[in-house]
């Protein structure tokens, strides 16, 4: 597999130090710390985020143009969890997720052929009440 860059865009300076201290020994992912709130990643790139810091509409942009985003949440919701799945997420996973599991889920986007795009409609949803 080539080297995909994954971008590690949260305002939280300590989980971004946590997710780059995780993965500092792989070899075929090369983590980029961006501080500038997902504005580098391009098509084919990897971008784990939060919620906060990657609202729906956010990653329905970033996902319109070949990115493919990685929601960690810290309180996992299924409302949530739909919502960014049809914006495009490629994965929406909790927080407190295993360093293993969290590995093989980056792995798996970064292998996965084809981008995830938002759904036809994702967007009439918006006007739904928050969870």
């Amino acid at each position: 597999m080539p080297t995909k860059t994954v971008y590690v865009a949260t305002g939280n300076p300590a989980l971004r130090r946590g997710l780059l201290a995780q993965f500092e020994q792989q070899r075929d992912l090369f983590f980029v710390p961006e501080p500038s709130r997902n504005g580098l990643a391009t098509h084919g790139d990897i971008l784990i985020s939060t919620p906060m810091d990657c609202p729906a509409e956010r990653c329905a942009q970033l996902a319109e143009s070949g990115v493919r985003v990685m929601i960690l949440a810290p309180v996992p919701r299924d409302r949530e969890r739909q919502r960014y799945r049809r914006a495009g997420a490629a994965a929406y996973l909790p927080m407190s997720v295993e360093h293993g599991h969290l590995l093989q889920e980056v792995q798996r986007v970064a292998e996965a052929s084809g981008t995830p795009r938002p759904l036809p409609g994702w967007a009439q949803e918006q006007s739904l009440p928050p969870p």
